[in-house]
């Protein structure tokens, strides 16, 4: 055991009651107003922060936000799977290519709208690419990136794939919720990509 570990629990007073306090706030509201303070004075006064546990609001958030965070992707997958025979991710790279200027962007790029990691990214183009929707190529201004460019075929699976896949959509995400609520949706998860992708511009939609 750390010998910063042995002082924090040597420590009475604050540090024993903001654990209290601090994992009692979903339970007892009383007790969650304090916690903010709590933490505030332990961290004037302990070396270890306090952890800010969720309140009863922001639980009642979180835990359907993470199930559809896991849920979501698997539907729209299972969607074009059967509707089209593409996998979410195919279908995110034919739409940021076919939105791209020239139909063209660097693998990296596609990497990080398509929330896949370059090997995976690197996996699935090979498959796109032997099926004539894709094309790779050393990018002319800098010879150590890719380029990925949707061919004409890949231009049309993803015409053809569209209207199912949007109709979906908005069965699912949109036809659910007034207007004000998708507008604060929409503002919602651009503000949690500003905080994920700090001055990333959004990947173009599934839409």
């Amino acid at each position: 055991m750390s010998r910063r570990l042995l002082r924090f629990i040597a420590r009475s007073g604050v540090t024993s009651r903001v654990h209290i306090s601090c994992h009692s706030a979903g339970t007892d509201p009383g007790i969650g107003a304090r916690c903010a303070y709590d933490c505030a004075v332990a961290d004037e006064e302990s070396e270890v922060p306090c952890t800010r546990w969720l309140d009863d609001v922001e639980r009642g958030t979180w835990i359907p936000f993470v199930a559809l965070m896991l849920r979501l992707p698997l539907e729209l997958d299972r969607q074009l799977q059967r509707d089209s025979g593409l996998s979410l991710i195919e279908y995110l790279v034919l739409t940021g290519l076919s939105t791209a200027e020239d139909r063209s962007l660097r693998m990296s790029v596609l990497s990080t709208w398509t929330g896949a990691q370059l090997p995976r990214l690197s996996q699935v183009a090979g498959r796109m690419e032997a099926k004539g929707w894709i094309v790779r190529s050393p990018d002319p201004t800098d010879r150590r990136a890719t380029l990925a460019t949707v061919t004409e075929a890949g231009q049309e699976v993803l015409i053809l794939a569209a209207p199912a896949h949007v109709e979906f959509v908005r069965h699912l995400v949109i036809d659910p919720l007034t207007r004000a609520q998708v507008v604060q949706l929409g503002a919602a998860a651009t503000r949690i990509m500003e905080m994920i992708s700090p001055g990333q511009p959004l990947p173009p939609g599934v839409g």
